[in-house]
């Protein structure tokens, strides 16, 4: 029969239209921000000042990059973080290095397509990469339940084949047929893209940890809650990194690629609404043995819903709709969104989500989240069922916040009014697919280059005072 996407939400979630994307904020979470108990300046005398050219503040799959380039580049850099590797989104997600989801002529589509190429670059130039960072050619599979969901998928595939993106649509007999754990209806369909892939969040971070460890001017420092950002003494330029024992300083530039803390750390500073820009998003991810006697998986799939997140919206970024938005009425709230992703790791493990919902800095995982996203799984790959997974079996659960931006991109760029410091966030789930070309649009900046005239708009867009304005806060 034909299978409907399944929500489980209180309440109903509103669309806008053209205005501006409202969702609940959280408030401030305070194990980011702690209170300082003396001024910068006094509080510089009694710690010990760490400086580099640049400080990067987020470890995490941007940070990594950026400040992998940065080193190869020559110039020391400082990365702090507040916990360990991979204790944000990086380490939650699924891994998809996709194209096929999104609208072609975006903004997050430039970004994007110049990531996939960046990431082939590096694989090519370091023979090594591809099984360190289990890279996986599977390509993409997006699915539809619906007739009027496979003709939606067709349209795709015309758009895509027209922006140079090989695909193959196909009905619901050859998605079957290709994917025998698969069940889907008669009415059904499938929209195959061989060139994207997938890679494994977690080792791709401490690959490019090792990578950065080689260089003499690295330093590293996890384990380093921020207590706030302060202007650099004296100097009229930057600022200072402060925790419980260290002041750092990067006398070239300062780099805030902490995700959602992003928002907290540059308010504190600027007074600006950044906090209310970005906001946590909570993401499950289930790790899960295949079944005995169920098919192996050969691509990566999600379902058409799932893609609704990446479609055209306000100003060439994404948008949700009220069919698949997660986006909750105010916070507290139980709305959730529960669409189906599923891919098969290197190691043959199920990788399978997905949800969305805003709530709060709330980092624990949820047995009734868990419950459906099995439910959900088992109606495409009836295998699945009666598979259950506990909210205690950390090595099967996977629990992230996704920074959340306003109008559906990130903000990439120089903070305004502050000289010497830069952010990017907001990538929410899509850190490792934009990941190469953030990283290079940072460095950019840091260098004193001048953006690539073929892309100004990309720049200009992502620039923070743009997020901020068009987001209407």
């Amino acid at each position: 029969g034909q299978m409907q996407h399944q929500r489980s939400n209180v309440g109903q979630t509103q669309h806008s239209g053209s205005r501006p994307l409202k969702c609940p904020i959280p408030r401030t979470d305070t194990r980011c921000l702690k209170p300082s108990r003396s001024s910068p300046m006094a509080r510089a005398h009694k710690q010990q000042v760490v400086e580099s050219d640049v400080v990067i503040v987020g470890a995490g799959i941007i940070g990594l990059l950026t400040a992998s380039q940065l080193l190869q580049q020559g110039m020391s850099v400082a990365l702090v973080e507040r916990k360990q590797l991979c204790a944000g989104a990086t380490g939650a997600g699924q891994g998809y290095l996709w194209v096929a989801h999104r609208s072609p002529d975006t903004v997050g589509w430039q970004l994007a397509t110049t990531s996939m190429a960046m990431w082939r670059d590096m694989l090519q130039q370091d023979p090594s990469l591809s099984s360190a960072i289990e890279y996986q050619a599977a390509g993409s599979l997006l699915l539809a339940s619906t007739a009027a969901e496979a003709e939606d998928l067709s349209s795709r595939h015309h758009s895509l084949s027209k922006h140079g993106v090989q695909t193959k649509f196909l009905d619901a007999a050859a998605v079957r047929a290709m994917e025998p754990a698969l069940s889907l209806p008669g009415e059904g369909a499938g929209l195959l893209a061989p060139a994207d892939a997938q890679i494994n969040g977690r080792k791709t971070a401490a690959y490019l940890l090792e990578r950065c460890k080689r260089h003499k001017g690295f330093q590293l420092f996890f384990d380093k809650p921020i207590s706030g950002l302060s202007p650099a003494p004296g100097s009229g330029h930057g600022v200072s990194v402060d925790t419980a024992t260290r002041t750092l300083r990067g006398r070239r530039a300062t780099v805030v690629t902490a995700g959602a803390w992003s928002g907290p750390l540059l308010s504190a500073l600027t007074g600006a609404p950044y906090d209310r820009l970005l906001a946590p998003r909570r993401g499950h991810l289930l790790e899960v043995a295949r079944p005995q006697g169920m098919p192996a998986l050969k691509t990566g799939m999600m379902e058409m819903s799932y893609a609704k997140h990446y479609t055209l919206g306000n100003h060439g970024g994404s948008s949700t709709s009220s069919s698949s938005s997660g986006s909750a009425s105010g916070p507290g709230s139980t709305e959730v969104d529960i669409t189906f992703t599923a891919t098969q790791s290197a190691a043959g493990t199920l990788l399978l989500g997905s949800s969305r919902e805003f709530s709060g800095w709330d980092n624990d995982g949820s047995q009734p989240i868990i419950d459906t996203i099995m439910q959900r799984a088992a109606q495409f790959l009836p295998a699945l069922a009666g598979v259950n997974v506990a909210q205690s079996d950390t090595d099967a659960v996977r629990v992230g916040l996704r920074p959340f931006a306003h109008g559906g991109l990130p903000m990439v760029g120089p903070v305004p009014d502050v000289p010497g410091l830069y952010v990017a966030a907001g990538h929410e789930g899509s850190g490792l697919c934009l990941g190469p070309a953030t990283a290079h649009m940072l460095c950019g900046y840091v260098g004193g280059g001048a953006p690539d005239r073929a892309h100004a708009h990309v720049y200009e867009e992502l620039l923070p005072a743009t997020r901020l304005l068009l987001a209407e806060l």
